[in-house]
């Protein structure tokens, strides 16, 4: 029945977007479902304020790429089967999106995090994840570490990562990605844990198209306020919302030329047909008759 419920929901996703499934630490009484369209900046937000006290990883984002058609991947996942432990902890979600927008990549959802919770947010690998999970609770008084400065830093950089932002790419092994998101969501000490996939191409083409939609019916407001309307009762006052105003599709000066170059063009036909009718002598001699004499 879980798998099922997972499934459904996959589809759903599938149609309208990307979906998303919220797990929070601590008791959650029901699932909440959610059908509305969310986007990327609203679904990160407060990560770190909502954390709990106990918690020494407020959040972990796994972002699923897309596969290489452009499709969204994480439904086909869910749908198929593949993901078992997630669909398991299906009932124990918080919340289900069933249309995550915005989501590109993971990157972007890394710098939402950001201009939403500050610092210490950090675009880790799935290697890294279990490296950041592995150092949970544990002594951070660690040896000093071998290896060059930037692996050194990078080192540094997770330990005090407090939002981690995974990378899945489509050609992970789902069994890789199922059992991290069920070790994440099991450690009671990630406090958020969020399931979601990046937009396939039809989704950008949507938002594109809705875009460009936003922007046509602006730019004709524009032109219908600086349009010219004819004066009304009051003087050319448009302060009364009673009194009806229309619009004309063109200046009385443009109608006149128009009348007139119909007119000039229906005279000119005339003449020049009334002057094709004239006709003249089909004889000519070349000698002309006395003048006085009859013929």
């Amino acid at each position: 029945m879980k798998l099922q419920t997972l499934t459904i929901s996959a589809l759903i996703g599938t149609v309208f977007g990307a979906p998303a499934i919220v797990w929070n630490n601590g008791k959650q009484k029901s699932t909440v479902f959610s059908s509305e369209e969310l986007q990327v900046s609203a679904l990160v937000s407060d990560l770190a304020t909502k954390s709990d006290e106990n918690s020494l990883l407020a959040a972990a984002l796994f972002v699923v790429g897309k596969t290489p058609e452009g499709t969204e991947h994480l439904s086909h996942l869910t749908s198929s089967g593949k993901l078992p432990l997630v669909a398991s902890k299906y009932d124990k979600a918080s919340v289900v999106h069933s249309h995550a927008a915005g989501i590109k990549t993971s990157g972007d959802v890394a710098r939402e995090c950001v201009k939403a919770n500050g610092k210490n947010v950090l675009e880790v690998s799935l290697d890294e994840f279990h490296t950041k999970m592995a150092s949970l609770g544990k002594d951070q008084s660690s040896p000093e570490q071998s290896g060059s400065k930037r692996e050194i830093h990078r080192a540094k950089m997770l330990e005090k990562a407090n939002i981690i932002v995974i990378n899945v790419p489509a050609s992970t092994d789902p069994s890789k990605v199922d059992q991290a998101v069920f070790d994440a969501v099991e450690n009671r000490l990630v406090n958020t844990v969020v399931l979601a996939g990046q937009r396939s191409n039809r989704e950008v083409r949507t938002a594109r198209e809705a875009e460009k939609r936003r922007k046509l019916v602006q730019q004709h407001q524009q032109r219908v306020e600086k349009r010219r309307r004819l004066d009304d009762a009051n003087d050319g006052d448009d302060s009364n919302d009673n009194t009806l105003s229309y619009y004309v599709p063109m200046t009385p000066n443009i109608f006149a030329g128009i009348l007139f170059t119909l007119f000039f063009s229906v005279v000119t036909m005339i003449g020049l047909s009334q002057l094709n009718n004239i006709q003249g002598q089909t004889v000519f001699v070349t000698k002309m008759p006395t003048i006085g004499r009859e013929a």
